[in-house]
């Protein structure tokens, strides 16, 4: 057993007040006297190109990068073709940032491969908010 899972982590609930949170628009905030919600963003090829100006503008306050994939059919690992250019804007719009892999690991091995993959990825990039792991299930039977 990894020594990991001998360890407990105790998280109490927040008590939040449901009636403090505000929706505007596809935005949800949260304020009481206690917390004080902050907006950011997750981006990655499928949204695109980003005007990183008009997010910072918008009082977007971090981002989170998606790093890299794996594939759904051959398992292979890919950079996301967006990852420089969203990191390198971020930096220069003084957006804090952290990047996340969209894992489909179906081993121990696997998911070794893509930490070393993104730690390879990551060298000269400095991150104000942490390494990401997004493992989701294969959408059908044939990936």
């Amino acid at each position: 057993m990894p020594a990991w899972e001998s360890i407990t982590y105790v998280n109490p609930a927040a008590a939040y007040d449901s009636s403090k949170f505000v929706k505007n628009g596809s935005l949800m905030s949260y304020q009481d006297e206690n917390y004080v919600s902050v907006q950011g963003i997750d981006v990655s090829s499928y949204t695109g190109d980003i005007d990183w100006a008009k997010v910072k503008a918008a009082g977007i306050r971090f981002a989170f990068v998606r790093l890299g994939y794996r594939g759904y059919t051959e398992g292979g690992i890919s950079l996301d073709s967006h990852f420089v250019q969203n990191m390198d804007a971020c930096k220069v719009q003084g957006i804090p940032v952290g990047v996340y892999f969209f894992s489909q690991a179906v081993s121990e091995d696997e998911a070794r491969e893509e930490a070393a993959f993104c730690i390879q990825n990551l060298s000269g990039y400095d991150l104000a908010l942490p390494i990401i792991y997004d493992p989701e299930d294969a959408p059908d039977d044939t990936a």
